[in-house]
């Protein structure tokens, strides 16, 4: 089996809990085709945009988690909707290690390093998935394990800042 690797990009608060509490990610009906690609034993580095948190002037843009697909991109009835959003497919994740809520490494300190990536590196960062190198994942994946502890000692503080409380979606 080739393992892929891929940046995945979240840009709001809410979903991202998602991710992080369901160990789930999912795609957009327009996104169908890149989400069938993904293959179970893909890995992904999760990145936050630096507006996830909605203040882009406090937040930076951080690579936050690591995960691994576990299943192949399934179509989701009903699909999960985060607020006007619809998404139609989606996939299962194992994340094991997270960040705490605004200690992940910063992307921007990173992407000189990253051999995949050009110098306007955060046009290029504007899609769900970002295919990486196998040396730049293994890059931000050094750079994660510096501050990573178990998923469900992190977990809570981005619940609260995406103000899920103990809410279950989906």
């Amino acid at each position: 089996m080739d393992r892929r690797y891929y940046l995945l990009v979240v840009s709001d608060r809410v979903p991202l809990g998602w991710i992080l509490s369901q160990q789930r990610t999912a795609f957009p009906a327009h996104r169908s085709r890149v989400a069938d690609q993904l293959q179970v034993g893909d890995k992904l580095v999760v990145y936050t945009t630096r507006g996830c948190f909605h203040n882009p002037t406090r937040d930076r843009g951080r690579v936050v988690a690591e995960a691994e697909l576990t299943t192949k991109a399934l179509t989701l009835v009903p699909p999960v909707r985060f607020g006007e959003r619809e998404f139609t497919r989606g996939c299962g994740l194992r994340i094991d290690r997270v960040a705490p809520l605004d200690s992940g490494p910063i992307l921007a300190d990173l992407a000189g390093q990253l051999h995949g990536f050009p110098t306007s590196w955060a046009t290029h960062i504007r899609r769900t998935l970002v295919p990486l190198a196998e040396r730049d994942f293994a890059l931000l994946q050094e750079a994660l394990a510096g501050v990573a502890v178990p998923r469900r000692e992190a977990l809570q503080g981005y619940l609260d800042r995406a103000k899920m409380g103990g809410k279950r979606y989906c």
